[in-house]
Formats: C-alpha cells, structure tokens, sequence
C-alpha cells in the first residue's frame, strides 16, 4: 500500500499520464514558466513525506482496530479492578497500567468456608445459616438436588448444606419431598435460621382423628421432623411445640412447657407452665436444656 501511494504521490508532483518529447520552443517556454529545479525537488519531496505519513497513520489506525477486536489493548482506568481474589467470576478482567487485559486471579472457595455469595464457593453455592453465618455447600435451594431435597445444616457436623433423598425427615427448604411427605417447618432456633424437613403434616388438620400434628426434634443436632401422633401419647419431657397453642395436646400431661435456651426457644412435655401453674406450695421451675450432658427436662413443680 506504501508503494501505491509513493507511486500516485510522484504522478501528481509530474503530473498525470504520459508525457511526449517537447519541442525546442515548448521546452524554452517550460522552462519559463515552470518552477525552478529546487523548487520542483523541494515540492516532490514534501509530497512524498505527506504519502508516507498518511499511509503510516492508515496502518496505525487498521493495527489499533485490530487490537481492539482481539481484546489484547485497553484503556487503563476505563474497567472496574477486580473486586477480590475470592469474589470474582472468572470472566472477570482488568486493565493493566501498561494497557493489557489481565484476568482476575479467582480463588474459590471449599466447603465448608465462610462465604458471602455463590461465586465464591467451588460449589457454586453459598448457603444463609442466619445467626451461625454463610457457608459453602452442596446446595441453597430444593431445585439444586434434582433427586431430593436440600438439608439446612444441623448443630453438628461441619456446617455443610446436603443433598438428601427427599424422604420422611430429610431436611427440606420449600418442596422436593417424596411421597405423601411435605416440607414443612419443626423448629426456629432464631427469626434467621428456619429448620423443616419432609413431614406427614404441617397443621393438626393434615392428620386423622384422634392425633395431632406433634414434633420429633432432637435437641442437640436439631434434626427432626413433624408427624402424626395420638392425643396424649407423648410422655414427660418429650418434645412438643411451644410455640402453638395445641402444643400441649401430644403430652400426657397435657401441657408443653417452653424452655428458653439463647435465642432457641424448646418445647418438653411438662408438669407446669407459665398459663398452667402448679398446685398449692409447689413452685413451677425451669426447664433443662444442658448440651454437654444431653439432660433436656420440661418444667416441673417442686
């Protein structure tokens, strides 16, 4: 393309087409009435340098394009830093200070680590514990365990959130629950952490006459589930919903005392409560809730 232009420049400083032999008087007036021969060299040159130029610029111009489309220059200051090294995405890309895209150094995380969103988990999944906090599982949601459902974390174990079969108190999020089970809530340790799990029922009305919609919890691991159970068949201490006002209707007693412990609040089957008082000289006192020793005990009158 250099060539092409040098050449045009050249015809135009002569003069375009071919030229015959000039006569000796035509030469004569030429020669009067042309620019003298440094004048002439002075503007051939000048042309020449002006080709070079543009001809330069064109390339520079066709380089830059092609640059751009291929991704390899950029503008430093004109794209957002990665936000961290183990918050980015790996599409994630930077300009350098000498104008190259670099990519986000990405580090994902394990499970369980804390995590505040999924792209940070090699998992893909960043699981809400409330109060505990965010860890990386194997799941957030029901529609992440095409064959199940997804279990919340339990007390103990390694905070990891699972994909469970979807049977009778496999833990649960919304629905997945195999069978005639539902998903449905058992225990609320605190307003941000919700425990449910596949149940025979959620309310009394979902089971048949003559039993109720009672809870098996197991204070320590908080696994549990809800299920259908006759009216009065749950003896001293064992687990019931305080928090309802039927809750008293699986124990023997008839009374399910609440038994505060931290935020959590656990039902036992007791001799007492707060609405139901014991007899004359006796006091109703606390229930137990003791982890280390396992006792867990609903309230009595002493």
């Amino acid at each position: 393309m250099r060539r092409g232009l040098l050449v045009a420049a050249l015809l135009g400083a002569l003069g375009c087409g071919g030229r015959v032999p000039a006569s000796d008087d035509e030469a004569t007036a030429a020669t009067e009435s042309s620019p003298s021969s440094a004048e002439a060299t002075t503007t051939s040159e000048g042309a020449e340098a002006e080709a070079e130029s543009e001809a330069e610029s064109e390339a520079s111009v066709g380089s830059d394009a092609e640059s751009s489309e291929s991704g390899e220059v950029c503008v430093p200051g004109e794209s957002e830093p990665c936000i961290s090294p183990s918050g980015c995405s790996p599409a994630d890309r930077f300009c350098t200070e000498d104008g190259q895209w670099g990519s986000c150094d990405c580090i994902f995380l394990p499970q369980p680590a804390d995590c505040q969103a999924d792209e940070q988990c090699s998992s893909g999944f960043c699981f809400d514990l409330g109060l505990l906090g965010s860890y990386c599982g194997e799941c957030v949601d029901d529609a992440d365990c095409p064959d199940g459902t997804c279990q919340t974390p339990g007390a103990l174990g390694d905070l990891v959130s699972t994909c469970a079969a979807g049977e009778l108190g496999d833990g649960c999020q919304t629905s997945g629950c195999k069978g005639a089970t539902v998903c449905a809530t058992y225990f609320v340790p605190d307003p941000s952490l919700v425990y449910r799990a596949c149940s025979e029922c959620r309310v009394d009305a979902d089971c048949d006459l003559g039993t109720v919609c009672g809870i098996a919890l197991d204070p320590l691991s908080m696994a549990g589930h809800r299920h259908c159970v006759p009216v009065g068949s749950v003896a001293l201490d064992g687990a019931c919903d305080a928090g309802s006002a039927s809750g008293g209707d699986v124990c023997a007693s008839g009374i399910c005392g609440a038994t505060p412990a931290g935020t959590a609040v656990f039902g036992f089957c007791s001799e007492c409560s707060e609405t139901q008082p014991c007899p004359t000289g006796l006091s109703c006192t606390p229930g137990v809730v003791d982890f280390i020793g396992e006792v867990y005990r609903g309230r009595r009158c002493e």
